[in-house]
């Protein structure tokens, strides 16, 4: 019984962190790849699945291949810092597009929104309310 529960414990914490990559890494090789970051072959969608075919392939061995040598724990642990080593690498990509001398046209732009007046009223305010909803339990600390 014992043998049945701890492998069912490891199925699914690994099935967790490993859908975690699988399913947004690729995603986001496909984007970096059509603006240009990558080779274009991390773009390629598969014709009947509508994926991207390449990139899942590569991020199922770079997912795998370590997960077979580490314990249960490293690999939920290292989950979150390849979470958020792929949002570092995005935001890494996007300030490099946004110093090439001819950056490619975008199909979508964000609004722009100055915060110079709005975000610090509501850092205050925000900070205002916590430290008299927590007070408390800051006196006590």
């Amino acid at each position: 019984m014992d043998v049945v529960y701890y492998w069912h414990k490891c199925r699914s914490g690994h099935g967790k962190c490993a859908s975690c990559f699988q399913l947004g890494q690729p995603r986001i090789w496909m984007s970096m790849s059509r603006d240009g970051l990558l080779p274009k072959k991390f773009a390629t969608i598969h014709p009947r699945y509508k994926t991207p075919s390449f990139a899942t392939i590569v991020t199922g061995f770079v997912v795998a291949v370590p997960a077979l040598f580490m314990n249960l724990t490293m690999v939920t642990d290292l989950c979150s810092i390849g979470t958020l080593f792929a949002f570092v690498l995005v935001c890494a990509g996007v300030l490099r597009l946004q110093m090439l001398p001819n950056p490619p046209e975008r199909k979508f732009k964000t609004p722009y929104f100055n915060c110079r007046y709005v975000m610090p009223v509501l850092l205050i305010g925000g900070v205002w309310i916590g430290a008299t909803y927590y007070a408390n339990t800051a006196k006590n600390f």
